[in-house]
């Protein structure tokens, strides 16, 4: 109650007409501001943003801004602030005055030192010069008294006619992504007396952030309070179905994890795109989950998302429709390999998403799910005593291992240099990709039904990931050799959209020669995409038997690569 009361005393006092009364400001306040555009030069239809700094602040809970800008020039896309733990009062326009307020929350800190008050992205609609300019800046100190601060400062960016850009730099400096250039559209969400966030892009951002896509991803930002535990956001789509361009997918960065939606989704069988869509994310409470789930998540985040397309639940998706991210936060000297994505199903069991990984460069997990529902990341301890020589292969073991994708062979060890038939590799790699297939059958000879190995290989043999030999077996037990598994995972990188594009240069092993021809093109597109290496003395060694570590290598190599967008 005391939050609530001190949220509605301080817009009170914000946006009061009369706020600077006579004796209501500092006696002598430090603040300084700053006012910037992103960009000097746009062009119709192109974006670009101002941004209010200060300086010198001392114990600030609020403040208002009051602008002009030329809005027959301009349209203003979204208002945000730069500052946490509070309330925001949506910009409201009138004419060519823009006002926008915010207020902190009851038991969120005061602001100190220098801040960004409020970051204001414009559409250009003509041709021309257009001004926009700080008049105001109205502060409120934790004592709930106001200063006053008269600013004058104006920014005027040129804005050339698209279909004749003529001259101009179209610079960017110093811009925050709004600028044409496909950074994120961000939208400041509105928080609920239960401290819960939502945001309805209206047609007009969405516009702003189809224009401003890149690569057919259009991208959206919500900005809302930090510890937020539910966010709701909504999403028309006819914009993207009239857009007249190719959008692929629509990126949501919600806060509590970034969401990226392939459009293909949201279509009808008639091709028809849906009108609106309502992605949800909430954080659930470990300790409600059965205690199964609760007892390998522990206290890590666990996230509930769901999402609708015109009211209905959506409630599987296909191939790499959806890719979810959040930040985890990995312990000092563990390894990011050993990170789990858990998903829990209809029976309240934990299954593994054997996709997740944890990015270093981000601090995140990500992850592709087939279907919405609770997720969690949980770091994973496993490993075997007789790895630790093989420092090439230890970490792609222990990943596939915390996935339960392999397994030791008793008493604590992995037998890293025992070689691995046919059958056990078809095996490890149907797991690690989630390519089983119950319905699949086989029509191999030797590949018994209800055999352990029946199942990956029945769904290789209809994804086409194998054929079998000559004789119409499979060879269930033969070791499998070096060059069979480069054939193998060639095939199986194009069933899972595997980027190959990256190239390491300078890869030529001298036995290429003793490569079977059926082999050699998908040997040398394995080792220039860095999934296969060669032996110590250059050579590639196409017959012989791999080893169970070098297995690992090679399926943890594939895993790793990016996956190709798909349309």
């Amino acid at each position: 109650m005391r939050t609530k009361i001190k949220i509605y005393i301080v817009l009170a006092v914000m946006l009061l007409a009369n706020m600077n009364a006579a004796g209501s400001a500092f006696a002598a306040d430090p603040s300084s501001f700053t006012f910037s555009a992103s960009r000097s030069n746009v062009q119709t239809g192109e974006l670009f943003s101002v941004t209010v700094g200060a300086q010198g602040v001392d114990r600030m809970d609020g403040f208002e801004v009051r602008l002009e800008a030329e809005m027959e020039k301009l349209e203003l896309v979204s208002a945000v602030t730069g500052i946490q733990g509070g309330f925001t009062v949506p910009a409201k326009v009138n004419g060519n005055e823009i006002v926008m307020a915010f207020a902190k929350l009851g038991s969120a800190p005061s602001e100190n030192g220098s801040i960004i008050l409020s970051t204001l992205t414009f559409k250009a609609k003509v041709k021309g010069e257009a001004m926009v300019s700080l008049k105001t800046v109205k502060l409120l100190n934790h004592d709930l008294i106001e200063s006053a601060h008269t600013i004058d400062s104006t920014v005027t960016v040129s804005v050339n006619d698209a279909a004749n850009p003529g001259g101009g730099n179209n610079g960017n400096n110093g811009n925050n992504g709004n600028n044409g250039g496909g950074g994120p559209i961000v939208v400041q969400a509105d928080i609920d007396a239960d401290g819960h966030a939502s945001a309805a892009i209206t047609d007009t951002v969405m516009q702003a952030a189809i224009d401003n896509a890149k690569g057919g991803i259009v991208k959206i930002q919500i900005k809302a309070v930090e510890g937020i535990k539910l966010i709701t956001v909504n999403l028309p789509l006819q914009s993207i179905a009239a857009a007249g361009k190719d959008i692929r997918a629509i990126e949501i960065d919600a806060g509590l994890a970034t969401v990226t939606l392939s459009t293909g989704l949201f279509k009808t069988n008639n091709g028809a795109m849906a009108s609106a869509i309502e992605l949800a994310i909430a954080e659930a409470d470990p300790s409600t989950l059965p205690a199964s789930a609760s007892g390998v998540i522990g206290s890590n985040r666990v996230l509930d998302f769901t999402l609708k397309a015109d009211g209905s639940k959506i409630s599987s998706f296909n191939g790499n429709d959806v890719k979810v991210s959040y930040a985890y936060d990995l312990e000092a000297g563990k390894s990011g390999a050993k990170v789990v994505v858990y998903y829990m199903n209809d029976n309240g069991n934990l299954e593994i998403v054997k996709n997740g990984k944890y990015d270093a460069a981000t601090g995140t997990v990500t992850f592709r799910p087939k279907h919405f529902s609770k997720y969690a990341a949980v770091y994973q301890d496993v490993t075997f005593k007789d790895i630790a020589s093989l420092p090439w292969a230890q970490e792609s073991i222990e990943a596939l291992a915390a996935r339960e994708v392999i397994d030791g062979v008793g008493d604590g060890s992995f037998k890293p240099n025992s070689s691995v038939t046919r059958a056990e590799f078809i095996k490890i790699l149907m797991q690690a990709f989630d390519l089983a297939d119950p319905s699949a059958v086989s029509l191999l000879k030797d590949v018994k039904a209800g055999a352990w190995y029946y199942s990956s290989i029945a769904a290789a043999e209809k994804l086409g990931i194998v054929n079998g030999k000559p004789d119409g077996t499979f060879g269930v037990h033969d070791p499998i050799t070096r060059q069979e598994i480069a054939v193998i995972v060639h095939r199986a990188a194009g069933i899972i959209g595997a980027d190959l594009s990256t190239e390491q240069s300078g890869i030529r092993f001298k036995d290429m020669t003793s490569v079977a021809p059926y082999a050699a093109e998908a040997v040398e597109a394995m080792a220039k995409a860095g999934i296969v290496n060669g032996m110590a003395d250059g050579s590639f060694e196409p017959k012989g038997q791999a080893t169970r570590a070098q297995a690992a290598v090679m399926i943890y190599r594939l895993f790793n690569l990016n996956l190709v967008s798909t349309k």
